[in-house]
């Protein structure tokens, strides 16, 4: 079986694979399965070995049916990595997919820019109303096509998991206080190898453009790093303003990861 080390997102993504669903290791592929949660896009997934082509694509689609969703029927949507470069990707948009490109960033200990927030105070969060402000939060900065009721359900799941993995100490889950009012919030979760990987980076949008996501990146990675034997952060962001505020607060590209996505048809 093909080995995922070249990836910095997909190797560290295990980390939450492993603990909450099934990684499947077959000859052509891996195969992603998150049974409690069908609907959950990169929770039920394949990676492969090679870029796509416009000739091989439809096995990957005959793979994604027979491997996901014919087991999970509430998998209805289609979703496909892979390693090395974007292939003929781009010709596969056409068909109804999109071209997601992200940024893999990675730094030992990121820095404070001068312009960071001074007026929130960064902590792990603790109780009921702490992850269920963390909850609205995700929910307030949902893309325009994902449905509140849905996404919700998705995310109720997701943060049980999160807060699961916390209680078991495999990392914290961090928010920005203004106050005792929740305006931004993050996940840090280390892997067996060392490799802390930010999930779920987000900013009340009552709150953004303050410095507050740089104050949050900064000091949740400085204590995840005092708490656990982390040799590495890591960041995998598709926006490009996202990948401008990491590297603002020093992490540094290690290499472009491809995906391809489809909605529920």
């Amino acid at each position: 079986m093909f080995s995922l080390e070249s990836s910095l997102s997909e190797a560290t993504a295990m980390l939450f694979h492993r603990y909450s669903g099934q990684v499947e290791a077959h000859p052509d592929c891996w195969c992603i399965l998150t049974p409690d949660n069908p609907t959950f896009w990169w929770g039920n997934y394949l990676i492969f070995p090679q870029p796509p082509t416009l000739s091989r694509f439809p096995q990957w689609e005959a793979r994604f049916a027979a491997l996901i969703s014919q087991r999970q029927p509430g998998s209805s949507h289609r979703v496909f990595a892979w390693l090395g470069e974007a292939g003929e990707a781009a010709q596969l948009c056409d068909q109804g997919y999109h071209l997601v490109v992200a940024q893999e960033l990675s730094c030992t200990e990121p820095t404070l820019p001068d312009d960071v927030a001074t007026h929130v105070q960064v902590r792990p969060l603790h109780s009921d109303a702490d992850w269920q402000a963390a909850l609205e939060l995700d929910v307030v900065n949902r893309r325009p096509q994902h449905a509140e009721d849905t996404y919700r359900e998705f995310k109720l799941r997701q943060h049980a998991r999160y807060r699961r993995m916390a209680a078991d100490g495999r990392g914290h889950y961090y928010g920005a206080f203004h106050g005792e009012t929740l305006v931004a919030a993050l996940g840090i979760y280390v892997s067996p190898e060392g490799y802390g990987r930010y999930q779920n980076v987000g900013t009340h949008p009552d709150w953004q453009r303050q410095g507050i996501a740089a104050r949050l990146v900064h000091d949740a990675g400085h204590h995840v790093r005092q708490h656990f034997p982390v040799r590495q952060l890591v960041i995998v962001a598709d926006a490009a303003g996202a990948q401008a505020l990491y590297r603002k607060v020093g992490f540094r590209v290690a290499r472009l990861a491809y995906a391809l996505e489809k909605p529920p048809v």
